[in-house]
């Protein structure tokens, strides 16, 4: 699996250190562009596959103003707590891109009017736009921890090569559940039935969790390559260019938690030269140089 960080890392560190959060008005994901999610398998939600049928332009513009008013507003049911007043105009914008991909998402808010309706529709229909509701960071729920510390646990034992990054993988999963379970994409009834503290690692559930972080070569997953070949750069490498990497980052930036970014760091080889030379420079302007042409 090829994570596209490369881009976001180099403009986060365009002009040397950076400590803010995204501009007014930039729509962002729930933790900023460098973090991939873990999929839940969260695919089919009743949503009927997009037909050929165009979009109606002038529908879309008209939803998507109402769902980003709605994003946008002070929502008491806490919706889309992860949009404010600024970004308004960016996420009517991704709305306008989902919406004219599926001529059906449109006609489905018909007979809505008010906020939490509309918000409702929206989360059911399109986990694009859910996601981008989630405040950074999102809300801890108690049973993604759990999740997150045994599926980690069970994974080092099926894959040596991944103790050394057992931490980032445990935060890594604890996030995407957190933001999931906050995007109404992974209903409580179902996170039940994920490993707890106490869960065996050959119980069948955790099994095949484990199974679609680890894969095969025949099967290849998030974790198959570290898992078959070894980490991309050796730990003492990315423990140093994480660590220099850490001030120059913007405050909600993921790779500012040194665990996920040695997990990272030992998961994609396209980042191998990059986080190289972020570990030979201590300093936030020469490390920028790293991501020069």
């Amino acid at each position: 699996m090829v994570l596209a960080l490369a881009g976001a890392l180099a403009g986060a560190l365009v002009g040397g250190c950076e400590t803010s959060s995204a501009p007014p008005g930039e729509a962002r994901s729930p933790a900023d562009a460098d973090l991939f999610p873990f999929d839940f398998g969260r695919a089919d939600l009743g949503v009927p596959p997009p037909d050929a049928a165009p979009a109606d332009p002038a529908l879309c513009t008209a939803v998507c103003g109402m769902l980003a008013d709605c994003a946008g507003a002070d929502d008491p049911a806490h919706l889309c707590d992860g949009i404010d007043a600024r970004e308004i105009e960016a996420f009517a914008e991704l709305c306008q891109s989902v919406c004219t991909a599926d001529a059906r998402f449109a006609p489905s808010f018909t007979g809505r009017t008010t906020c939490e309706p509309l918000l409702e529709q929206m989360r059911a229909i399109s986990p694009d736009l859910a996601y981008a509701c989630v405040p950074n960071p999102p809300p801890e729920t108690p049973a993604c921890a759990d999740f997150a510390a045994r599926t980690a646990t069970c994974v080092s034992e099926a894959c040596a090569a991944a103790a050394t990054i057992e931490p980032g993988l445990a935060y890594w999963l604890r996030l995407s559940c957190d933001q999931s379970v906050a995007a109404g994409q992974l209903p409580a009834d179902r996170l039940e039935q994920f490993p707890g503290p106490d869960t065996p690692c050959d119980d069948p559930i955790a099994a095949n969790i484990v199974q679609s972080l680890v894969g095969s070569p025949l099967d290849p997953r998030t974790l198959t390559a570290l898992c078959t070949t070894g980490p991309a750069l050796p730990d003492g490498t990315c423990a140093a260019a994480c660590q220099h990497l850490r001030p120059c980052l913007p405050a909600r930036n993921a790779l500012r938690n040194e665990d996920y970014c040695r997990f990272l760091c030992a998961l994609d080889p396209t980042l191998k030269d990059i986080l190289s030379c972020a570990a030979r420079a201590p300093e936030c302007g020469p490390l920028s140089t790293c991501f020069g042409p």
